[in-house]
């Protein structure tokens, strides 16, 4: 280093220059996701691997999974963008991440269509005591035996501002939980048990887990027990919305064996399942339907279900509760990352803040060219008074669209594309907008 200190940290920072999967053992200006996991586990200290902006839309494996073996790594996809930016796909032949020994933390991106077989933890494994981080992430839509999304066992685990979803597996529908979990601002959605047996749980605790503001809504298992959460370990729950979940028994959350400390706040509206008196806490309800819109894009990182108008969960969480449970730092914003929780008197139950309109919300559409023909798959994103962005992407004839804007402010629009350059454009926005039209000013095309 230059000066009279030398740093001894070994941390490196490392950049995937293309969505192609190689290994030539080398991250260099040709690099991909597997060359740079390589190259940090050549490194002491803890590597960050980022992503040039070309690199986006969807990633794949090529047919084994990417090990991440004694090592330490932070991959930063897109944290202000939409998680589904990049998405790393298993092509439904590979899992995705494998852990052994090994502490990671991912952001900003989406895990989907990983296959681990007759395995365990469709998306992500962690063997030998690692230790996960999933922070502003999608796992999606991926399959194992046991443990759809993940299968977290030993450790020490945290997930904030995320978004499980549509995951499959025969048993532990989700996440399977032996370690111990900090969960935050997360929503487990629409994951179901594959082959129609008695799977049970979209997370199934062995181990310890702490839930904190998130909502785990409509996960299935028609023939098992449990369709939510099924603990056989230490649940520790608050402000937090387990409903609309389906099974043989015990719908929303089973106890097996163990402990479930309710803290306050939580809403489950099956009550079977747990003994009398569990969710008797400050601010607690049981019975009654939270009523959840459809799990969506409402803007931020992730996707999440609403709180539609009058529903129950509704300035009824407790405040104390808000709170990350890894290092109870408090949740300053919902799980989409642009709605102060910290504004309302009092917080929300669930992964969802719902805030008064202030204004009216319109639609803003329009078509992306190169000058000749739409131009499929750029990025439409726009930034708004406050800093706080949304993305869309172009459908194959180059149009987007941007469902409930807010009006009566200023918002600017950007694109991006791989192949082409394209001006900005303010807009203050009064009323919808059908024609925000984009045409390449420099490029490949022109």
């Amino acid at each position: 280093d230059k000066g009279a200190f030398e740093d001894q940290s070994g941390n490196t920072s490392l950049i995937v220059s293309k969505k192609t999967n190689s290994n030539d053992l080398v991250c260099d200006t040709d690099c991909s996701l597997r060359e740079a996991v390589h190259q940090a586990s050549l490194n002491f200290g803890t590597d960050t691997i980022t992503f040039t902006p070309n690199v986006f839309g969807t990633m794949t494996l090529g047919g084994t999974e990417i090990q991440i073996i004694n090592q330490s790594v932070n991959i930063v996809g897109y944290p202000t963008l939409s998680a589904n930016t990049l998405i790393v796909s298993g092509s439904n032949t590979n899992r995705i991440f494998h852990l052994n020994n090994a502490t990671a933390k991912i952001t900003g991106l989406t895990l989907a269509n990983g296959n681990a077989g007759a395995g365990f933890g469709g998306a992500i494994l962690t063997e030998n005591n690692s230790n996960l981080t999933l922070d502003r992430t999608i796992v999606s839509s991926n399959f194992a035996a046991a443990y759809g999304a993940a299968h977290l066992s030993g450790g020490t685990h945290r997930i904030t501002n995320s978004t499980i979803n549509n995951n499959s597996a025969n048993t532990g529908l989700a996440l399977g939980v032996s370690g111990t979990l900090n969960m935050a601002n997360t929503t487990v959605s629409g994951n179901l048990d594959a082959d129609g047996g008695t799977g049970i749980g979209a997370i199934y605790v062995t181990g310890t887990a702490n839930i904190r503001n998130s909502t785990i809504a409509f996960n299935r298992t028609p023939g098992g027990t449990g369709g939510g959460i099924f603990s056989d370990g230490t649940l520790d729950i608050g402000n937090s919305v387990v409903a609309g979940n389906i099974a043989a028994a015990s719908p929303d959350v089973h106890r097996s064996s163990g402990v479930i400390t309710s803290v306050g706040g939580n809403l489950v509206q099956n009550t079977n399942g747990f003994p009398i008196g569990t969710f008797s806490q400050t601010n607690d309800a049981i019975g009654v339907d939270p009523l959840l819109g459809a799990l969506q894009d409402n803007g931020g990182n992730v996707t999440t279900h609403s709180l539609m108008i009058n529903s129950p969960a509704i300035n009824f969480g407790l405040n104390a509760n808000a709170v990350d449970p890894f290092d109870n730092s408090v949740l300053m914003f919902d799980a989409r990352g642009n709605v102060n929780r910290i504004l309302n008197s009092t917080v929300d139950k669930g992964a969802f803040e719902a805030s008064a309109p202030t204004a009216a919300a319109v639609s803003v559409s329009g078509r992306v060219t190169n000058g000749r023909r739409g131009v499929y798959g750029a990025r439409v994103q726009y930034i708004d008074q406050y800093g706080q962005t949304r993305t869309a992407m172009t459908n194959p004839f180059g149009y987007f669209n941007f469902a409930e804007v807010e009006t009566g402010t200023i918002y600017v629009f950007n694109v991006y594309a791989k192949r082409d350059t394209f001006a900005p454009q303010a807009v203050s926005l009064t009323q919808a907008v059908s024609d925000l039209n984009f045409v390449a000013v420099s490029g490949f095309n022109r």
